[in-house]
């Protein structure tokens, strides 16, 4: 039986945070339909690292609709006064707050939206020179603006590739694997927010010890973010349009000056995490597992029976030595790729040195662009800068493709708005106010 083709203004690939925040924007403009494929039923935001301590990075208002829509009713607001705790929210006063009530946030948009299709796989996606067709087991679906959403995917250096498994794999993963450590001598790679929560998580649990953790990073330090009231306008809609106006050379200067502003090891997990060693050395007096190394990196990995021999140097002296571990949990972040459903179109994308090419409105630079757009989410740091892999742009970016789409201003962006000059406008005169 043929299937009839359902068309729609916006198909969106994926409902997770990014999708989440277009979707749920999406449903104050009348004149524009909108569907939203998600291969899941239910949503759970990185489970494999939904920690029970876990804090969200970001103020609560960088949810997935205020700083665009603050009336939007799948405010984060509108979630705790639906579910009857807002005044005990405000009175808890809880700075910052946990990344399981977001979660539930998420879980609450997502199960009221009618605008999304639960456990629903995107198999392909196709274009026939007018228009693109998105095709799953249920459905076709027909649209002029599609939206990648499926978010970033596990970044797995070179040097692990081939060790990947129940004993060497992503801290995705990590919650999956959380009874498996008594005893045990665990490498941890990587010196931000993931990797100091993983190591939290194994120092605290007393009934999974590890004989042995050792934290290993490159940076010279476990640096904390970089939460700053003047760091913190690298998120506003100004500093974003401005960072896209660079020259390849600047912007990569810009991500490395920022990369603290969303990679760096959270204050209060900081804290926590120093207090708690501390605590195991001068009061507990508890013989010491732990080893901490910055200004280091894992060189060679060779697996010895169930055992693997890794290499590791000091990037200050040059030095080598090795040792042995049994567990290797990688905190080395996320990369965007492009969904396996697209690769029919991958030869049509284009790229330049640093990546996918990318217009200001998110719109990926494609042959087919003069009858079809086609957008992404959280796949744009190296054009729009490293707010764009934190919840904090989510709103902004939500509303940016759409005001495109919509071909007016629906959500004004207060793209003007900024403290700080960035740049130096034709407009603007020594002594001026700016």
């Amino acid at each position: 039986m043929v299937m009839k083709m359902k068309s729609y203004d916006i198909v969106g690939i994926g409902a997770g945070p990014a999708n989440l925040s277009l979707a749920a924007l999406s449903t104050k403009i009348k004149n524009i339909s909108a569907v939203f494929i998600e291969k899941r039923d239910e949503f759970v935001w990185h489970p494999g690292m939904l920690l029970p301590d876990a804090k969200l990075q970001v103020p609560f208002l960088n949810d997935l609709v205020t700083l665009a829509d603050p009336t939007n009713p799948y405010s984060f607001l509108n979630f705790l006064s639906a579910n009857r705790r807002l005044y005990q929210f405000i009175a808890a006063n809880f700075n910052p707050m946990s990344r399981a009530e977001f979660n539930q946030y998420f879980q609450w948009v997502f199960n009221q939206l009618e605008n999304i299709k639960k456990g629903e796989e995107v198999l392909n996606v196709e274009f026939d020179g007018k228009a693109l067709s998105i095709s799953t087991p249920k459905d076709t679906y027909q649209t002029k603006n599609l939206v990648i959403g499926t978010g970033q995917v596990p970044y797995i250096p070179a040097l692990f590739k081939d060790h990947i498994g129940k004993d060497v794999y992503h801290n995705s993963q990590f919650m999956h694997n959380v009874g498996d450590f008594k005893n045990k001598r665990v490498a941890i790679i990587g010196g931000g927010q993931s990797g100091a929560e993983v190591f939290q998580n194994l120092l605290l649990d007393e009934n999974n010890l590890p004989s042995e953790i050792s934290w290993i990073s490159k940076r010279s330090n476990f640096s904390p973010l970089d939460d700053t009231s003047f760091t913190n306008e690298v998120f506003t809609p100004k500093f974003i349009k401005y960072f896209h106006s660079l020259d390849q050379k600047n912007k990569q200067y810009y991500i490395k000056e920022h990369m603290l502003a969303n990679q760096g090891i959270s204050e209060c997990t900081a804290k926590e995490l120093y207090q708690k060693l501390y605590e195991l050395r001068f009061i507990k007096q508890r013989k010491e597992n732990f080893c901490l190394l910055p200004s280091h990196k894992l060189v060679s990995i060779t697996k010895v029976n169930a055992e693997y021999s890794i290499e590791i140097q000091d990037l200050l002296s040059g030095e080598t030595r090795n040792t042995v571990v049994d567990k290797i949990v990688l905190c080395t972040g996320y990369s965007c790729e492009i969904p396996p459903a697209l690769s029919e179109l991958k030869s049509m994308l284009k790229y330049d040195n640093n990546g996918l090419m990318i217009d200001e409105n998110y719109q990926l630079i494609w042959d087919g662009m003069d009858s079809c757009s086609i957008y992404i989410q959280n796949g744009a740091q190296h054009t729009h800068g490293v707010s764009d892999t934190t919840l904090s742009v989510a709103a902004y970016r939500s509303a940016t493709i759409l005001n495109h789409i919509a071909g007016s201003a629906v959500y004004p962006n207060n793209e003007d708005s900024s403290l700080i000059q960035w740049g130096w406008g034709s407009n603007i005169k020594v002594g001026a106010p700016v």
